[in-house]
């Protein structure tokens, strides 16, 4: 049985990989080929991946409120 903490208000992805001691929190969006280390701690209103690329995030990270990580790149020149 895992054991993480996801907020109810947070939608995870069915392909996303949580380890052990992981917490997400209220109205995160964590979506794509995602695998989040032990101990990380996303608080609030965090947005992780896309539905292009692979994102690896190592153990005992803290994402703080409205970062947006491993998504597309927002400048194509």
């Amino acid at each position: 049985m895992a054991n993480y903490k996801i907020h109810p208000s947070s939608v995870i992805s069915p392909e996303v990989e949580i380890a052990d001691d992981v917490e997400i929190g209220p109205y995160c969006l964590i979506q794509g080929k995602v695998k989040i280390g032990k101990g990380t701690f996303v608080e609030g209103h965090v947005t992780l991946g896309s539905r292009h690329g692979i994102l690896v995030i190592g153990e005992n990270n803290h994402f703080s409120p409205g970062a947006v990580i491993g998504g597309p790149p927002q400048d194509l020149s």
